[in-house]
């Protein structure tokens, strides 16, 4: 129980703030509307920290990496996913990664990230696209994956002087079973 009573403690911090942003504009002739305090707390006041740093205050902290062997790497995969989802973290586009790749991704550079301390609830979330980088080889991995054939000709057509990566298999189906929110 102690995870929901931090996440609780957390949207109630956030939702005085916010209120406290609002009882300020309207004690100074300023906008009442509560969505745009609410999106200047959280886009521009709420404070910084790291997803390892939230799952830490939950009380998780993913093994490192090389400290797992191959056959203990994915039920590792799936915990750490299972508490990323907790504090309202969700991954898409993971299926051109092995379970030791994502795993170790997510640990050695994503959950460092610097973020805003954002409290998971049905308006927030943060999703992960790990399609937002490359191949090795320099190759688009979203353009040689996963974009439909419309999406590739779009691409195409919009520059026609970049190459189309070649297509490339998945080499899991994880995605379909991904958590969401």
């Amino acid at each position: 129980m102690i995870k929901a009573n931090v996440l609780e403690q957390r949207r109630k911090e956030r939702e005085r703030a916010i209120d406290g942003l609002l009882a300020e504009a309207v004690a100074s002739g300023g906008t009442q509307d509560r969505m745009y305090w609410t999106l200047v707390w959280d886009l521009e006041m709420a404070p910084v920290t790291t997803n390892a740093a939230q799952l830490a205050e939950i009380g998780y902290e993913p093994v490192e990496p090389e400290e797992l062997d191959d056959g203990a790497i994915p039920a590792a995969l799936g915990e750490l996913i299972k508490h990323m989802a907790t504090i309202g973290v969700y991954l898409m586009h993971t299926d051109h990664l092995t379970d030791r790749e994502l795993y170790t991704r997510l640990v050695d550079s994503i959950l460092e990230e610097q973020i805003r301390d954002l409290p998971p609830s049905p308006e927030v979330v943060e999703w992960v696209d790990m399609s937002m980088s490359s191949f090795p080889d320099g190759d688009d991995v979203y353009l040689s994956v996963y974009a439909t054939d419309e999406e590739r000709r779009e691409q195409a057509d919009a520059d026609p002087t970049m190459p189309m990566p070649p297509l490339r298999a998945r080499l899991v189906e994880r995605d379909a079973g991904l958590p969401k929110p």
